[in-house]
Formats: structure tokens, C-alpha cells, sequence
């Protein structure tokens, strides 16, 4: 029987396009905004998957569209409070969600402290949704899976758009092959799905690794790993491994994503250095043994790169004799404070 999981990450293609669609021209009148408004900055604020979507915005937002960018720690603005001018700020919850009560307080906090808000989640009637002015929200539709897939790489595509719209021109182009490439992902064969998950059935723990944009994909991974199959996995920049982690990690498996860019030959020669170390290597990008993202640039690049990763978690939980759809101990809404 196909899981949840399963259906909702073959959706992905057709999530994300109707995405893009819906809104081009709500992060079209945020862009205009944030120029109106004389913004230099944008915070970001999240949990979760939702965090990770941040890390991917944290690159694009400050390295394409000339915005100081950093991450929130929420709880500063929800229990601490602090007097921080942010008239010049865009702050930006992000929630699939939009009712985790924490990140709601966060974005009306930050209201109040003058800053431009913004939410990007799944769920239009929201309370984050309706505590701010720009609402940027994701087709993906209801996703009935407790690991988020599809309103993951939906809301990776709603921070790309907002990034075309800022300045990032350049971006057109790619983003309206994004679902072509998307396409290829998810039909990867079930029998290179099967290799990469059965090297990991026995294993204790995993590291998942890359650099730059794709930063994001391989915390992603980790985290669905550990949510749907029980595997203790870490997400790591190469250049963090290299600083202590390393030595923990040489003959333990590891996922590694290959996004292109300037940084290439630094996750190549640590892809190298694992695997002579005896380390299984599950090597994930174009032209490699889960081959995805081809053709884009390193900045749409983890939009395609988490397909992979998904598929292998969904089937690795099904060897392990886990319900890919409902991993215990977790719910489809956290409800932080």
C-alpha cells in the first residue's frame, strides 16, 4: 500500500507550479513594499522545516536581493521582548501551519516594534496569515503525511519568487523550468531508491552534508530521516564537519548534495574523504547516483536535492518496519510557546 509520504512527494511538481502562480503577485506588492519602505534587512522566524525553509532565505534573500539577513530566536521576541528598533526590518514568519502561537506572537512582537510583517505558510485563514500585512501562501494543498514534503519545496519556491521579485532577476528562467526538473526527481527509479535506503537499514547514524544554498536541503534531510525512520542523522555544512564533527563521522553513512556553485569542490572532496574512510555514500545531485536538479542554478538547486532524500526516508522507513505516515510521537501542528 503507498503511504501518505509517497503520494504527497510524487505532488510536488504540480504543487510547486500551482505555487509560483499563486504568488507571483503577492510577492510582487511585498517587493514593493520592501523598496517603499526603504528596507535593508529581514529577519526571519520559524521552527522546524520551517527553520530550514529560513536558512534557505537567510542565502538567497541576503547573497541575490542586498538584504541584511538572520534568524530570529523567537523566544527573544515573545518572552524577552527587547526594545529593538525594527522600522527598517521585514520580518517573515514562517509556518505551514500558520498556528504555531509562538510565531504568531513573534510576528505581532515585531509589529509593534515597527517592522514591515510577513508570513509565508500553507494555510490562508490562519492566525499567522491574518496577523500580518503580506500573506504569502502556498498551494500545496492539505498534506495528510505528519513529515512535511510538499509544503517544504512549495515554500522553498515562494521564498525564490519573492527573491525574482526583489531583484533577482536572473531567476525567470529557471523557476519556469523548476517543474520539469521536478518531474525527473520524483520518477527516480524505485531500484536506486531501494540501493541508498538499504545502506542504511543496519546503521546507527547518518550525517548529511553540503555547502552554500543547499545548506538548507541537507538539515532538511537530516530532520526527515529522524522524524520518519528513527535513524539518528545530522545536518552539516562541509566546512562545519571539517571543524571537530569530522572525526565522528568517518566510516558512518552519509547523504551528500551537490548544488554546483563556487563551493563544489570543497563538498566533492569531503564526499571523497568520507568514502575512503568507509563511510556508505549516498551521493545526491546531478549526475550522481540519485541524480536530481539538473540544469539549475545553485540557487534553485535545493528545491529539486530534498526529492531524493524524501524518497530514500519514506522507503527506509518501510524496511524498517515504520509508518512513513505517522512517526511516533510527533503531530502535524507543534504548538510552541
Amino acid at each position: 500500500m503507498t503511504s501518505h509520504m509517497r503520494r504527497e512527494i510524487a505532488e510536488q511538481p504540480a504543487a510547486v507550479a500551482a505555487t509560483l502562480a499563486a504568488v507571483a503577485e503577492p510577492a510582487a506588492a511585498l517587493a514593493a513594499a520592501v523598496r517603499e519602505g526603504e528596507v535593508d534587512r529581514v529577519v526571519l522566524v520559524a521552527r522546524g522545516t520551517s527553520d530550514h525553509v529560513a536558512i534557505y532565505a537567510r542565502y538567497l534573500l541576503e547573497a541575490r536581493c542586498a538584504l541584511s539577513a538572520s534568524l530570529a530566536a523567537p523566544s527573544l521576541y515573545t518572552t524577552y521582548r527587547p526594545p529593538v528598533d525594527l522600522s527598517r526590518a521585514l520580518v517573515l514568519g514562517v509556518s505551514q501551519s500558520g498556528q504555531t502561537p509562538e510565531i504568531v506572537a513573534a510576528l505581532e512582537f515585531a509589529a509593534q516594534r515597527g517592522a514591515l510583517t510577513a508570513a509565508l505558510t500553507n494555510e490562508p485563514g490562519s492566525p499567522l496569515a491574518e496577523a500580518v500585512s503580506h500573506p504569502l501562501v502556498t498551494a500545496a494543498g492539505i498534506e495528510q503525511s505528519v513529515a512535511a514534503t510538499k509544503t517544504f519545496t512549495t515554500a522553498l519556491a515562494v521564498v525564490a519568487e519573492l527573491a525574482r521579485a526583489l531583484g533577482a532577476a536572473d531567476l525567470a528562467g529557471p523557476l519556469n523550468a523548476l517543474t520539469r526538473t521536478l518531474d525527473e526527481a520524483v520518477a527516480l527509479p524505485d531500484a536506486l531508491v531501494d540501493v541508498a535506503a538499504r545502506s542504511l537499514v543496519e546503521a546507527e547514524a547518518a550525517v548529511c552534508i553540503s555547502r552554500g544554498y543547499a545548506y538548507a536541503t541537507a538539515l532538511e534531510a537530516a530532520l526527515k530521516l529522524k522524524e520518519v525512520t528513527g535513524l539518528w542523522a545530522e545536518g552539516y555544512s562541509a566546512a562545519d564537519l571539517r571543524h571537530g564533527p569530522r572525526a565522528a563521522a568517518l566510516g558512518i553513512p552519509a547523504l551528500v548534495f551537490h548544488a554546483g556553485g563556487p563551493l563544489a569542490a570543497d563538498v566533492d572532496g569531503l564526499e571523497r574523504e568520507l568514502a575512503a574512510a568507509g563511510s556508505a555514500v549516498v551521493s545526491i545531485g546531478p549526475g550522481r547516483a540519485l541524480p536530481a536538479a539538473a540544469g539549475l542554478p545553485e540557487e534553485l538547486a535545493p528545491i529539486a536535492l530534498i526529492v531524493p532524500a524524501q524518497l530514500v526516508a519514506e522507503r527506509l522507513a518501510v524496511l524498517r518496519g515504520r509508518d512513513p505516515d505517522r512517526p511516533p510521537g510527533l503531530t502535524k501542528v507543534t504548538r510552541t510557546h
